[in-house]
């Protein structure tokens, strides 16, 4: 029960293909890690201290650039998703977030770690309302009656 048989599209009834799920269980996923992101570099800041020699502004950059970018980048992304593919932007964005998560271990400087981190912020921003978008598109219908 993994696809349909050839030449049949709907063969599965509305809201149970299973690449429906997938995609919703990716996005959910994604959008847990974005957020999740947010605030677990909290638990690492005396490591990066004593690693980094980091002063308290870089750890405070750390800590709020991530966010302040992820905030900014919010509006701007759920509109080019909805004008381009949603898909796409979605894909552009988890690469950027991999790339800058690799990028934010690898650091040797205090600055390098603020700069993945700012663009980490980015990332995470391009993806949220992508997987918004493609959640509400994927889920079932939803009705509501007016009272």
């Amino acid at each position: 029960m993994s696809s349909p048989p050839a030449g049949r599209q709907d063969a599965y009834e509305p809201g149970q293909d299973p690449r429906r799920w997938r995609a919703l269980t990716v996005c959910l996923v994604a959008g847990f890690m974005t957020l999740l992101d947010i605030s677990i570099v909290n638990v690492a800041l005396p490591s990066i201290q004593a690693t980094l020699h980091a002063s308290d502004s870089a750890l405070q950059w750390v800590l709020s650039g991530y966010a302040l970018t992820f905030g900014l980048t919010l509006v701007p992304a759920g509109r080019l998703g909805d004008a381009r593919s949603r898909r796409a932007v979605f894909m552009t964005g988890v690469a950027l977030f991999t790339l800058t998560s690799a990028a934010a271990g690898a650091a040797q400087h205090e600055w390098w770690l603020v700069v993945a981190r700012l663009v980490q912020g980015v990332a995470g921003g391009i993806m949220m309302p992508q997987v918004s978008g493609i959640g509400f598109s994927k889920s079932p219908t939803i009705s509501v009656s007016a009272s």
